[in-house]
Formats: C-alpha cells, structure tokens, sequence
C-alpha cells in the first residue's frame, strides 16, 4: 500500500477518534460552532452544533479545533505588572493564553501564564434563594462580578429547552420576583451590564418550585352553646363552611387550643363541625384549614377569654337643652380600645377618644357674646354588658366616665369686627346608652350607638346626645 495512503487513513481515524471529545471549532472568518464532530474526511468535516444543526466544513476554513470544556465567556485578567484587560479566552497550551477582544472576529493575541496575576469571570455568580419560596413570589441574590456593573438583568424560562426571558432589571444585588403561578417550575439566571453596555453570559441557572396558595380560613364560623347536665361544664358546637382553596383542595380542619402562649392541637377532622368541651381550659381557641399539599389557612378564633377590639366610628354630636342653646349639632370621630372577657365573658371594659367640631351660636341677647365654635376632646373610660346575644346580632348597654377638653371661640357681639378670644376648660363628663353591633365575622364588625351625656361645668351642666356608627376589630 503506497505510504501517503496509509498516512492520511491513520489522520482520517485519529480524527475520527478525537471527534467524540470535540468542543468548540472555530473558523478563519471568525465564526464559532459548538457542537460534536459525527464525521471527517480529508476537505471536509461534519458538526452537529449544539442547536442540533448539521454543518458540513471545509477544512481550510478551521483556524483551530478545541478539545474539551471551553467557557466562551468575557473575562477579567489582572497582569502582574498593574494592567488590566476584559476579554474572551479562546485557547490556551502549556504556557500562553490566546485572547480576543471580540469573540466573533479573528483577531487575537498571545499572554505568558507567568504574566497573568489572576483572572475572574465577568458574570454574576452564586445565584441563589433569599429567604422562603412563596406561592407567587421568590427573592434571589447572587454575587457580583469583579468588574463594574451599570446594572443586572434577570431572565426566567419554565423549561429546560425553552429560551430564557427578560423579566426585571435592578442595580442592587438582591431583587424580589412576583407574579409567579403557584405549584409551578421555574429557571432563573441573571448577567450583568458592564459600563460599555456589554451584556455578560448568563450565571448559573437557579430551579426553584413556587409553593402551594394558602387555603382560605374556615367561613361563615358559627358558636352554639349545647344542652348540658353540668351547669359548670358548658358544651358548644362549633361548624363552618368549606374554604375557597385557589390551586388545591381542603382535606382536614385543625382545632387549636393556646393556654400560656403555648399552642396545641386539640383535634383534626374532616368534617364541618365540632364540639367543643372545657373551653375555659384554654386562653383561646383556633382554627384553620389543611389542604391537600398541607398547607395551612391563616387561623380563625373560635373562642378568646380576653381579646381585644379596636372600634373607629365617626360620630354626630347634638346639643340639648341649655347647650343647644350655645351649639350647633357638631361632627367627629370616636376611637375605642376595648378588651372583652375581663372579669365575665360578657363584661367589657376600655378606653375611648373622640374629636368634634361644633359650630358657635350667637347669644348676644343674654350675655352680648358670639360663640364661632366649639372644639371638644372627650377621653372616657368605658364599661359594657352583652345584654342580648344572637348569631350574629347583639346589644350593649355602656357606660362611660371620664373628662373632656374644651376650646371654645367667641367675641363681642356688639363691636364688629372684634378679635376672638378662646377659653379653654377640662370638665368632667359622663354619658350612658346602648351600642349594637353586627358580626361579619370573629375578628369584624359593624357597631354603632346612641347615648345620653353632660359636660359638667361650674356654671351647670352642658347634655348632648351622640350618635355614632363605624367599624369594630378584634384581635
């Protein structure tokens, strides 16, 4: 067999050899395939890329053909001698490195390994959860590149062939993605944008799996008190409706019991009701909704022996007898902090603070004066009674003790144009009436009210009658 023969057989099967750790071939014009190499011959080569196209290539075409692991990616390198430079590292034997300042133009230069002090990827790194995955939003941090960063971009994709999106830009290191479909996966990854707006290859790629929506709490909670031959140990049935659960369904109900800030399971069931015993064993009573990836509804309070109400209710104040006489009917606002359960279940006590502006009246017949306005903070203490209770509906008689600030605005009547004068005075003050309210639900309600009070001045006393109506929370 003629020699030349021979020779190019045993290139043809080295070549054929090697072809199964092909990398990367880059071509005279600058262009870069990555891909496998299926097949060699002596003008030609056969790459199947990594997009899984076949090229067919002329071998005078090839620069250079890299075998193994390449990162086509922009680098950082520090030389020993204090410059520095950003480029792509395309090659590299046992003492130089081959660089580009473009990746796709065939125009390189040569660095000594003993010249070069470090080198660092210019892309973001360590991508990674910060804090918990909720079912809609997650919180990614990751690390910086060494060089400067104008600003970083994060892309997602659902699958692992699909093409990554842009979907947020930040300048900060952390950044919180929202929006997210619940149960589902997804693929982040982030680059950088250096200061000549030159994009970096992507960091690693972070899947996560947002978690299951919370179900809703148990609806529509209702508290019937049993028949019992133990006076002393009443028996209460508690039922409710089945909660909207929005990616899931409900299997099972948690009953909890909170005595000294430790929390228990009571019981767990299936079933839409339950019937409670020794209730005053317990500070207070929860409970919540399990659904089928067992995640928990946030709770609802069943029983409480002391909880909390918050009430707003803007308020209508009307003058009576002598005071009418001095005052229009005046508008405010009352606030309330109540705490229920504190000596009886039944019995409520508290605070209030109210506001209102009364316009002045003119009594220059009497005392030649023109009262402009009156401006009343009352502060009250406040004791309450359920005097009737239903389902939803109950009655209050209240009342309240306390004192009120008055600033009250006049001038001469008979002198026109008068400077004002204000005299300000704090009174004792008390007023007595039935509030009532209506129960959306164990933590809100509508409540409103009507008494009868007195500012109690030296000179006599001053009645109103108030009338208010807002909002009550319980906590």
């Amino acid at each position: 067999m003629n020699m030349k023969k021979i020779v190019m057989s045993m290139l043809i099967l080295f070549f054929m050899v090697s072809s199964l750790s092909a990398e990367v071939v880059f071509l005279t014009d600058g262009s870069i395939l990555k891909g496998e190499i299926i097949k060699e011959g002596i003008a030609t080569i056969t790459i199947r890329s990594s997009e899984t196209k076949i090229y067919e290539i002329n071998r005078n075409t090839i620069l250079r053909i890299f075998y193994g692991e390449l990162r086509l990616d922009k680098i950082f390198v520090q030389k020993r001698d204090g410059n520095s430079f950003t480029a792509y590292k395309v090659d590299e034997d046992r003492d130089n490195y081959t660089f580009r300042t473009q990746l796709k133009v065939n125009e390189e230069f040569n660095l000594k390994k003993s010249d070069v002090l470090f080198m660092t990827e210019k892309n973001p790194s360590g991508l990674q959860v910060s804090g918990d995955i909720e079912s809609d939003s997650v919180r990614l941090k990751w690390y910086p590149p060494y060089d400067e960063v104008k600003i970083y971009n994060i892309y997602v994709k659902r699958n692992d062939k699909d093409r990554f999106i842009l979907i947020e830009k930040t300048k900060s290191l952390e950044i919180t993605i929202k929006n997210l479909e619940s149960k589902v996966k997804y693929i982040f990854a982030v680059t950088s944008i250096d200061k000549l707006n030159e994009e970096s290859q992507f960091s690693n790629e972070l899947k996560i799996i947002t978690n299951s929506m919370r179900p809703g709490s148990p609806g529509s909670v209702k508290v019937e008190e049993q028949s019992s031959k133990n006076i002393n140990d009443k028996v209460f049935k508690v039922s409710w409706k089945v909660p909207a659960d929005p990616d899931g369904k409900v299997e099972k109900y948690r009953v909890y019991g909170i005595q000294n800030k430790k929390k228990v399971i009571i019981a767990e069931t299936a079933a839409l009701e339950y019937v409670l015993k020794n209730k005053n064993d317990y500070d207070r009573i929860e409970i919540t909704a399990v659904d089928n990836d067992s995640v928990e509804s946030f709770p609802v309070r069943i029983y409480s022996k002391l909880q909390m109400n918050v009430s707003v209710a803007p308020s209508v104040l009307i003058p009576m007898g002598v005071f009418s006489e001095m005052a229009e009917t005046g508008y405010g606002m009352e606030f309330a902090l109540n705490k229920n359960g504190v000596i009886s279940e039944k019995i409520e006590l508290g605070l209030s603070l109210g506001c209102y502006y009364l316009p002045g009246k003119d009594i220059s017949d009497d005392k030649n004066l023109l009262l402009t306005r009156f401006f009343i903070v009352p502060l009250y203490f406040n004791a309450g009674y359920t005097l009737f209770s239903g389902k939803r509906f109950y009655v209050n008689p209240v009342l309240s003790l306390g004192f009120a600030y008055m600033n009250v605005a006049y001038r001469n009547a008979s002198v026109m144009e008068t400077p004002e004068k204000v005299l300000q005075t704090v009174d004792f003050s008390a007023k007595t009436g039935l509030s009532a309210g209506y129960i959306f639900s164990n933590s809100l309600q509508f409540v409103s009210g009507c008494e009868y009070g007195v500012f109690i001045e030296k000179s006599g006393l001053l009645s109103f009658l108030q009338i208010n109506a807002g909002i009550k929370y319980s906590f």
